[in-house]
């Protein structure tokens, strides 16, 4: 009908928006972040990187869908109660079934986009964006080495240098980390040059010392001693082989489809189940923050509707509340992944769980008129 294609628009006009907006504001925060300091110490050009933070968008989206979806639709829904068109159109015999219809409609439609990117886009954006920067590191590794300062540019390094005199650095840290991100050696020298290879980076170390650390107990062993030592920082983003570094949050559906084959065993050994829970947990995740969109958006009907109010704050701060709870309720479900026998790929359907709840009960007040 007429009046529901009304709603529909207005409410799809008020959200893409606010989409708009929590888009650009989370691309500041990622160029604030990883590019403007690239850009400023003249270690990427301005182009290249507004490229770079461009592949961003679909990671970008599936945060700012939930908030701006929500700004939008407390902000459609408390205008119309405020100039009481609820009440006109249900005087007119229309159900608020009927009348809120369209913003269901709009929800779910947003929730299998969500769905889309979460298990497609969004991971192989955000891969190929870190990506991006450490195949750049790797072309140029000096403009990445600066004296006083951690550098994480290098996946499975992090290097350290006291000073720089042109192509040589003075005073070489390098910790090594294993698959867990912790220190697996440590090596120190006092000079050392840095030259682009086939497969990364050699690192040619001069007058300095080893030494690695135990898997149980962090203690060093013996340092070694060495006058002249090379060292091949291979670039693990970028090769096909064992040693490719892609953490399991950027698998798309297909990649992680065939982690939970490959680590389906009817003995249901200990190792393989826990990279089926980790690989599941991945996907459920993805999913369940999909259903979430849909089900923020059933909350935000009936708030609107008490809200009664024609300005747009009040509805962006409730829409930052819900969708911050909701993420801080993700947040905490994830902290069960330090423990191998919790369910946590089970548990992501938790924070899912309780908003439907909460859709639920704000429906039922709002029929019975609270």
């Amino acid at each position: 009908m007429l009046f529901q294609r009304h709603i529909f628009l207005q409410t799809l006009r008020a959200c893409v928006f606010a989409c708009l907006f929590f888009v650009g504001i989370l691309l500041i925060g990622n160029a604030t972040k990883d590019l403007l300091r690239l850009v400023t110490n003249g270690q990427m050009s301005f182009l290249f990187s507004l490229k770079t933070l461009l592949m961003l968008i679909p990671s970008v989206a599936t945060h700012a869908l939930p908030l701006g979806l929500v700004a939008g639709v407390l902000a459609t829904v408390g205008r119309m109660s405020a100039r009481n068109e609820f009440l006109i159109l249900q005087a007119s015999g229309v159900s608020m079934t009927r009348i809120v219809a369209p913003i269901f409609l709009l929800g779910f439609l947003a929730s299998l986009f969500a769905m889309g990117v979460n298990l497609l886009y969004a991971p192989r954006a955000i891969h190929f964006y870190r990506k991006s920067l450490r195949d750049l590191a790797f072309q140029d590794p000096m403009r990445f080495i600066r004296p006083n300062y951690f550098i994480k540019d290098f996946p499975g390094y992090v290097l350290f240098v006291d000073d720089q005199a042109g192509s040589s650095a003075i005073g070489v840290h390098i910790w090594e980390l294993d698959a867990c991100g912790k220190i697996d050696s440590f090596l120190y020298a006092a000079s050392g040059e840095f030259f682009k290879d086939a497969t990364g980076l050699l690192v040619m170390l001069s007058h300095g010392m080893t030494e690695r650390y135990g898997k149980i107990e962090f203690t060093p062993s013996p340092p070694i001693y060495f006058d002249n030592f090379i060292l091949n920082l291979t670039n693990k983003t970028s090769t096909d082989g064992k040693d490719w570094i892609k953490p399991l949050k950027h698998y798309d559906l297909f990649e992680l489809m065939a982690v939970l084959m490959e680590n389906v065993d009817p003995e249901f050994s200990q190792e393989k189940r826990r990279a089926f829970i980790a690989a599941n947990y991945v996907l459920q995740r993805h999913i369940a923050s999909a259903v979430a969109v849909f089900l923020l958006t059933a909350i935000a009907i009936p708030l609107g509707i008490r809200m009664k109010r024609k300005e747009n704050s009040a509805g962006t701060l409730i829409a930052l509340a819900l969708v911050l709870g909701y993420y801080f309720l993700t947040v905490a479900v994830s902290w069960g992944q330090a423990n191998p026998d919790f369910r946590v790929d089970l548990a992501a359907w938790g924070p899912v769980i309780g908003f439907a709840a909460v859709a639920i009960l704000l429906f039922i007040l709002r029929s019975r008129g609270k």
